[in-house]
C-alpha cells in the first residue's frame, strides 16, 4: 500500500484520504455529497470527521461555492509556463524570463520550465510573502513582451 506524503506527515494510514481523493478527477470539479459518500464507504477504526479530512486535504484540493454547493477540484502542484502566463494575464515570454529568473518557484523538470502552482495562487491572491519579488517581477511594470516580433513565444 502506498499512502501520499501529507498522510504520512499526519500519521494517517490515509484510506479515507485516499478514497476522498479518488473521487476527485484532475479535470474537473465534484460535489461535496460526492466526497461525503466517498467518506462514509470507508469503515476505518478511529477515522477523523469528515471536516478534519477535508482540512487534511485542503492543500491538494481547491473549494469553491457555485449556486450555493460546495465543489472541489483537484489543485495542481506544477504549472507550464502557458498556463502561468494565461493565469497571470501576461505573455508567454514574460514568464520565460521570469522562469529563468527562479521567479514564482519555477524549477526545470527535465528540458520543461515548470512553475509551483501554490506560488502562482499566491501571487494572484496576493500573498506574497516568501516569495522573492522586487518591483520588476510585478506584471503592472516588468517589461512585458507583447509585439510582432515575440508572438512566436507565445504560440509555444
Amino acid at each position: 500500500m502506498r499512502i501520499s506524503a501529507a498522510d504520512f506527515e499526519m500519521g494517517n494510514v490515509g484510506w479515507v484520504h485516499q478514497a476522498i481523493l479518488e473521487v476527485v478527477p484532475e479535470e474537473e470539479a465534484v460535489d461535496e455529497s460526492e466526497l461525503r459518500s466517498a467518506y462514509e464507504s470507508v469503515d476505518e477504526e478511529g477515522k477523523p470527521s469528515f471536516e478534519e479530512v477535508m482540512e487534511h486535504l485542503s492543500g491538494r484540493l481547491i473549494e469553491r461555492n457555485i449556486g450555493g454547493r460546495n465543489f472541489y477540484i483537484r489543485r495542481k502542484a506544477w504549472l507550464s509556463s502557458g498556463e502561468v502566463a494565461k493565469r497571470l494575464g501576461v505573455s508567454l515570454r514574460t514568464v520565460q524570463a521570469w522562469g529563468q529568473r527562479g521567479v514564482l518557484g519555477a524549477q526545470y523538470m527535465g528540458d520543461r520550465l515548470r512553475f509551483a502552482a501554490e506560488n502562482v495562487e499566491e501571487w494572484v491572491r496576493g500573498k506574497r510573502s516568501g516569495i522573492a519579488f522586487d518591483q520588476s517581477d510585478r506584471p503592472a511594470v516588468s517589461q512585458v513582451w507583447d509585439n510582432e516580433e515575440d508572438a512566436k513565444y507565445d504560440r509555444l
